[in-house]
């Protein structure tokens, strides 16, 4: 990798020392984000003044963090002995640019996930004219959060298929033996092998380079399966990146092919984790139908946690905004108009759904079991959608 494991390797014991996993969630959750790098991003531009309100006193030698997390430049003045040369670096491994008096951020946004560091893409959070290549959200925290990580064994191994940042297979090597994490994306493995550094998991994850339906065909097993696949339904006049572009006209190409080939995977106690948008009408995902067919025929049990349900004229504004990027060639109003057939009257999503799916083999009992925090209105009461 360039030589970056050496500077990463250094980054590391400096945030370890720092105690950075507990600064950062006391930062993020103060203002409601339990685990998100966009509580630091470019359209709150009071970020580095509420890093500095939050974290007082003494504040000696977190100027290079904040400087990581905010992307604020940090003077070298300010800088402690330990962390200027930490910064020189960081700039020879490209992770950090020298500005004569002061040092700027890289390509790259450090924030801290389940207890693991984590770099994101910076064009996440941050505009750079153009679409990032790598992309972490909601959706990969997901399956984190809702991965039986107390079924994890040290000899057990995992699969993490599309693994993008790395971030699923990085939280689940604190409880695993073995993680494997595939892509084929040139950015997400590079960015992936980057975090495993940062982290100093190489001998748990093992990253590769491998197509999707390669590994689903191979022979071997595995105790857990994880994967949030591209999903983004667009019009095939309209494709989005590969980190978002799913197959299939509903986006859920992949998600068909996980959830037919995957429990074969897995070994008899294992489960599999994933997550997508699913399209539906006011009432539930149209998707829901497939997956109490394939319950039964499988004997599989299958809960599904729908976390967010947005209406489908919501959807249109990250679509307009993705596609202005994306095809600059075409005007905005055409694009709208575009999209909004696509989605209502080719796909009928008057509702998307952001669903994490948890599998595993029960013969006695299969089915499909919904929970849906919408359905709530008060501590006490529900109603009927």
């Amino acid at each position: 990798m360039d030589g970056a494991e050496t500077a990463l390797r250094s980054l590391k014991r400096y945030l370890d020392a720092l105690g950075y996993h507990g600064a950062y969630k006391y930062l993020v959750t103060a203002n409601h984000y339990p685990v998100s790098g966009s509580a630091f991003n470019g359209a709150q531009r009071n970020a580095l003044r509420r890093f500095d309100r939050q974290i007082h006193d003494d504040d000696r030698g977190i100027a290079l963090a904040r400087c990581l997390t905010t992307r604020t430049p940090c003077g070298k003045d300010d800088l402690t002995t330990v962390e200027r040369d930490l910064a020189e670096e960081l700039v020879s491994a490209g992770l950090l640019t020298d500005q004569g008096e002061a040092f700027g951020p890289g390509d790259y946004q450090l924030v801290s996930a389940f207890d693991r560091y984590l770099l994101l893409d910076a064009l996440i959070n941050f505009d750079g004219g153009r679409m990032h290549d790598v992309y972490v959200g909601p959706d990969s925290y997901l399956v984190l959060y809702y991965s039986p990580v107390d079924q994890l064994r040290p000899e057990h191994r995992v699969l993490d298929l599309c693994t993008g940042t790395g971030i699923i297979a990085l939280g689940l090597s604190r409880f695993a033996g073995h993680v494997v994490a595939t892509d084929i994306g040139e950015a997400p493995l590079r960015l992936a092998q980057l975090n495993c550094a940062l982290n100093d998991v190489e001998d748990k994850v093992t990253i590769r380079r491998e197509d999707f339906h390669t590994t689903l065909a191979s022979a071997e097993t595995f105790d857990l399966i994880v994967c949030n696949p591209p999903y983004v339904a667009s019009p095939p006049d309209l494709p989005t990146p590969l980190y978002a572009q799913g197959s299939d006209a509903d986006g859920l190409g992949l998600l068909r092919a996980l959830m037919e080939r995957a429990p074969a995977k897995l070994t008899p106690d294992g489960s599999a984790v994933f997550a997508a948008d699913l399209v539906g009408d006011f009432t539930r995902p149209y998707y829901f139908d497939d997956l109490e067919r394939i319950a039964k025929e499988q004997s599989l049990r299958i809960d599904a946690y729908i976390d967010n349900r947005l209406k489908g004229e919501c959807q249109i504004p990250a679509f307009k905004f993705l596609f202005a990027r994306t095809h600059p060639e075409i005007a905005p109003e055409d694009i709208e108009e575009r999209i909004r057939h696509f989605i209502f009257d080719e796909l009928r999503a008057y509702c998307y759904y952001l669903t994490t799916l948890r599998v595993r083999r029960q013969p006695g009992d299969p089915g499909l079991r919904v929970f849906d925090r919408h359905r709530v209105t008060s501590f006490d009461g529900f109603f009927p959608i």
